[in-house]
């Protein structure tokens, strides 16, 4: 496997990745999120259980990241966590 840029987020201002086994997230320095990968039990996010290789955007509100309008960047100390329950 060699790492690929996601054409469909080149027009995002994407400033931090987590990828797992079979799915990746992506975070905007706006506060959206995509994610894309294989989607059973709801881990994309999306409120269903699809597989897709095209990133969506997760339906969640966050704020934008504070601090990094003064050109910042998001490090070590920065932390994103986002829990999901599905039953």
């Amino acid at each position: 496997m060699v790492p690929q840029r996601v054409q469909l987020l080149v027009e995002e201002d994407i400033i931090q990745v987590s990828c797992g086994g079979t799915h990746s997230v992506a975070l905007t320095r706006d506060g959206h999120m995509f994610s894309f990968g294989r989607g059973d039990h709801g881990r994309l996010g999306y409120g269903r259980k699809v597989t897709t290789g095209h990133p969506s955007e997760v339906p969640i509100n966050l704020p934008a990241p504070k601090n990094l309008s003064r050109g910042e960047d998001v490090g070590a100390q920065s932390l994103l966590l986002v829990v999901a329950v599905t039953r």
